[in-house]
């Protein structure tokens, strides 16, 4: 159930889990990984971003915090 997100509780866990790696990596390691741009990043998680407005809204507060302290390579 959980890799086909085929129920909401899949849904939410599949949800969790990119937050997570996206929180995690918002505290500087996307400085250091030049191949994770924000639009790869965006594509990645688009999915579980639609799920809700609530959650969407979530992401879209760390990939502000990781633009405003530069975390994604300039050339984008």
């Amino acid at each position: 159930m959980y890799e086909e997100q085929s129920n909401e509780e899949a849904k939410f866990a599949k949800t969790l889990d990119k937050l997570q790696a996206l929180a995690q990596n918002s505290d500087g390691r996307l400085r250091n990984e030049e191949w994770i741009t924000q639009e790869k990043s965006r594509a990645h998680n688009k999915k579980v971003m639609g799920y809700s407005q609530q959650t969407a809204s979530i992401f879209e507060r760390y990939y502000e915090k990781a633009i405003k302290e530069g975390l994604f390579p300039e050339n984008e």
